[in-house]
């Protein structure tokens, strides 16, 4: 189904994708694979998840001619690294080293705090939220050099982001005043994130700030002036 040749390129490390802090050996990541190399040599993995109910993985080990997947249709935890992990230690040690699934879990619990803490902002609406202006006042097209063009534009009264070069569409709900939110990840549907409009001195919105480009300062958008 796939050219040999172009499936080996996407085995090829690409990047660095963390450094154990144990051995201080690092972990790559190729074309939608990850990269490692251990005790039995190369190692090609990956791993998914939707919060709404899935989990995905597969571990292959190419010189031994074994690999592992698994699939389940839970809320995300470590599980399926537990299983897979504890399957390894059974055919290359005859038993279960450690408690793979607690480690998992503990790994997983702690990354989806971490993913879920910008969130908590927006968990609560506030009790008495400021009305937002009327919609014609944040409609329009924004753009920075780092995340591209971005659109707000309006539906049946309902406020959209629109982003990516294909014109990706988010509805967005109201939270307080000039601050909106969204959910930009179908993997986390309990994610929400803010998107900020700052009113310029003609009662229309000149820039918008998405938080969860922001990271590093280059999610606030300036408005583009059409002539």
């Amino acid at each position: 189904m796939i050219a040999k040749a172009a499936l080996q390129q996407a085995h090829v490390p690409a990047i660095v994708r963390s450094i154990d802090p144990n051995t201080g050996a690092a972990s790559f990541y190729g074309f939608g694979w990850n990269v490692d190399y251990r005790e039995h040599g190369v190692e090609w993995s990956h791993a998914g998840a939707f919060s709404a109910g899935a989990r995905t993985l597969v571990h292959l080990i190419p010189r031994e001619q074994l690999g592992i997947a698994v699939l389940s249709n839970a809320f995300p935890t470590g599980v399926p690294e537990g299983i897979a992990a504890t399957f390894f230690d059974l055919v290359f040690a005859g038993r279960p080293t450690r408690d793979w699934v607690a480690l998992a879990n503990e790994v997983f619990e702690a990354g989806y705090k971490e993913m879920m803490k910008a969130s908590l902002a927006y968990a609560t609406s506030p009790a008495s939220p400021a009305a937002a202006l009327p919609v014609s006042a944040y409609v329009g097209d924004y753009s920075n050099d780092y995340v591209g063009n971005a659109k707000v534009t309006e539906s049946g009264g309902s406020l959209f982001l629109q982003l990516g070069p294909a014109g990706r569409k988010f509805p967005m709900a109201h939270f307080n005043r000039d601050v909106f939110v969204y959910t930009p990840m179908a993997e986390a549907p309990k994610a929400r994130m803010g998107v900020s409009f700052l009113i310029g001195p003609d009662g229309k919105a000149s820039e918008v700030t998405i938080e969860d480009l922001n990271e590093y300062g280059m999610g606030r958008l300036t408005r583009v002036i059409t002539k």
